[in-house]
């Protein structure tokens, strides 16, 4: 798996703007991804791969929003559950193609500054949405683990580690089940007796049942009794003794397992967008509901007794922000003069 976050910028006549806004990606995403080479820009729609976390941009005007090459662009993304910023340079009128005119389009000219953040947020470049659960034993690996929950920290994930999340007083097994439930996917640290710890082996089922990816780092001379069966070795991540000094990784193999971890993340947080919205939208069918993709995890749907609603999914548990997004959401939807114009 080659993962990465790639940005497809989709226009009519608007060089100039993709050039500043391709820069203002690249330095803002500079200071969070910790390989920059992960971030690409496709030409189109169609050439970004399976595995990757993608955004589209639509850099607005009265001739793209007419243009039937972009729009089949446009409904390329729709299709393929990307999310979708359009972004004009001042007045938006007539200048969205009527499939996203519902969508809220940034104002490059007055803030692009919050046009880069919201963009950042759509690949889930953002600490919310970046979370990784660290599963391992505390009496084998504990250096290890406090290494790389530091590293991860630095580079803009949040990190589950119960040496720092579970207070005293805490119900211990509460709260992993609610945290491990709100990550993408798990860093497990395979050490010497981790199949005979009732905790991890808990963890990993967990994720397993909740299709919640697991890439894993085991340390040297692990045979495979040792080893937690169920696996996949296409993401486990053996050390050698060379890779570990006086217990702590080398600066060079922190980095690559970083670079992994970033790789795992996108394909991971790309596989439960589909997976989320795609169960979504085909629930809906069986109901014989008609539906259409209004925003990010967000779909305007019609047939609840001829009612119309807004319906949005979260990657994680749900955070006040995700329900003022979707309240403004509903609120857009509302506004045209359509079907869904009553959706609550």
């Amino acid at each position: 798996m080659n993962a990465r976050y790639q940005v497809v910028i989709v226009h009519k006549d608007m060089e100039r703007l993709q050039s500043e806004v391709v820069k203002s990606v690249v330095d803002a995403a500079a200071g969070v991804l910790h390989d920059p080479d992960l971030l690409t820009f496709p030409a189109r729609v169609t050439d970004t791969d399976e595995y990757s976390q993608v955004a589209v941009i639509y850099l607005g005007s009265a001739a793209g929003a007419t243009d039937s090459d972009v729009c089949g662009h446009i409904e390329t993304a729709i299709r393929r559950q990307f999310p979708i910023l359009p972004v004009v340079l001042g007045d938006v009128s007539n200048k969205l193609p009527a499939i996203i005119s519902k969508l809220h389009a940034e104002d490059w000219t007055s803030n692009q500054s919050k046009a880069t953040g919201h963009l950042l947020a759509k690949l889930a470049l953002t600490e919310k949405e970046r979370k990784i659960f660290i599963s391992y034993v505390r009496r084998e690996s504990m250096e290890l683990a406090e290494q790389l929950h530091d590293a991860l920290n630095k580079a803009h994930f949040d990190v589950f580690l119960d040496r720092f999340a579970i207070l005293p007083g805490q119900d211990f097994q509460q709260r992993i089940r609610r945290d491990l439930g709100d990550k993408a996917f798990v860093l497990l640290l395979e050490s010497a007796s981790i199949t005979k710890s009732k905790w991890v082996q808990r963890e990993v089922m967990y994720a397993l049942t909740h299709q919640i990816e697991i890439l894993s780092v085991a340390v040297p001379e692990l045979n495979r009794s040792q080893l937690i069966p169920s696996v996949d070795e296409g993401l486990r991540i053996r050390l050698d003794h060379d890779d570990i000094k006086n217990g702590r990784l080398t600066d060079a193999k922190l980095r690559s397992i970083l670079t992994r971890i970033e790789r795992a993340h996108a394909g991971a947080l790309r596989r439960r967008r589909e997976q989320t919205l795609g169960s979504i939208t085909k629930q809906l069918e069986r109901c014989g509901c008609e539906w259409r993709q209004v925003g990010d995890w967000s779909v305007a749907a019609i047939g609840f007794q001829g009612q119309a609603r807004v319906l949005m999914a979260t990657p994680r548990g749900a955070l006040p922000t995700d329900l003022r997004a979707l309240h403004c959401t509903q609120q857009q939807v509302c506004s045209t003069n359509g079907p869904y114009r009553d959706a609550s």
